[in-house]
């Protein structure tokens, strides 16, 4: 149910009004914008769209559809983990909506299509109409989490052509925006990189918050506070990603695990000698990048939690060979349960 959110909330976006669970549809507002999303031809064709690993490669990766299905599942426990420990908390349907909506405008290719599309898209409207001295605003380019938006409120038709968009709620639509501002002026700020709405968009930004969009901030600590629903979305997107990523990699043979599991040499430095090169340097980068909050010796205790989806070598090994990685140590990460698989993964980026 709806309760707790108010008829503002729950309004929808190009038709107005609400729909409410009755005799003939039990679903509400929010039920509505979940089934909404699945059932549209922009969520079913993130198939297609690759996560890390080209989608076409083995079949054995995540792509974009199945890493916004792994981010819904996360975000309704989290949820309704707030609800059992307090009592109240968020709705699940809203948040499970954002989750589902967080990424379905994001192109084929990941990253690297996003960025090759966004100067592509900046140098021809460039070429077609040259900036002048009175330019208000950037040229738009190509962003993903602006496509969301376009996508939701305009590409797709749910009904007929005079009423564009997917007609979700304003507290989805809200929450399913991680940086709602236009892009940034600035070259090299954090808002001219991130933003969340096209200038073309900008009326569909306005009706969601009621107001004038954000300025675009100079660097993310500036940034305004956002709903709870889009921080738990958010949330849930890093340690999915995080998880399946750091699984993907190693199934793209990115990730040499005989090397960073050696534990003989590892257990070295315990011993003030200096650890194998290889872990060295991957430790080394994630201290850098967690400062005063990482504990390398936590880490290598997580790395030993890691060794245990690891099969036995069916072979003894000569004295003072290193480690390799067991054949086997594929087929026990393609056939363990995933959340056995990610909870160990995510202990692992967890800890780093």
């Amino acid at each position: 149910m709806t309760s707790g959110y108010s008829d503002h909330d729950i309004e929808q976006h190009g038709i107005g009004g609400s729909v409410h669970p009755s005799d003939v549809d039990a679903r509400d507002q929010f039920q509505h914008d979940v089934d909404r999303i699945l059932h549209s031809s922009a969520f079913r064709a993130l198939a297609g769209k690759t996560q890390v690993v080209a989608v076409e490669e083995f079949g054995g990766y995540h792509t974009r559809l199945t890493h916004s299905q792994k981010v819904a599942q996360l975000g309704r426990r989290l949820t309704q983990l707030l609800h059992r420990r307090h009592g109240s908390g968020p709705n699940v349907d809203l948040v499970e909506a954002a989750c589902l909506l967080h990424d379905i405008g994001h192109p084929p290719f990941g990253h690297a299509g996003e960025d090759e599309l966004c100067r592509t898209y900046a140098k021809s409207a460039k070429e077609r109409e040259p900036a002048t001295p009175s330019e208000t605003h950037p040229i738009d380019g190509f962003q993903g989490n602006a496509q969301n938006l376009r996508i939701a409120t305009y590409l797709a038709s749910r009904e007929t052509r005079a009423h564009r968009g997917l007609h979700l709620s304003r507290a989805t639509l809200d929450a399913s925006i991680k940086y709602p501002w236009l892009r940034g002026r600035e070259e090299n700020t954090y808002g001219h990189k991130h933003w969340g709405a096209y200038q073309d968009d900008l009326e569909s930004l306005r009706w969601i918050s009621q107001a004038e969009p954000a300025i675009a901030p100079t660097v993310s600590d500036d940034a305004p506070t956002r709903p709870i629903e889009e921080e738990i979305m958010n949330w849930a997107d890093d340690v999915t990603y995080a998880c399946h990523d750091v699984e993907d990699f190693y199934r793209a043979g990115l990730i040499p695990l005989h090397l960073l599991l050696d534990f003989e040499a590892i257990d070295k430095r315990r011993n003030r000698q200096p650890e194998p090169y290889e872990t060295e340097q991957f430790l080394d980068y994630v201290e850098k990048k967690w400062g005063s909050h990482f504990d390398r010796d936590r880490a290598h205790d997580t790395l030993r939690h890691v060794q245990n989806l690891c099969a036995p070598e069916p072979y003894p090994r000569e004295s003072g060979t290193r480690l390799r990685s067991s054949p086997r140590i594929d087929m026990v990460l393609r056939h363990r349960s995933a959340s056995t698989c990610e909870s160990t993964i995510w202990a692992a980026a967890h800890c780093a």
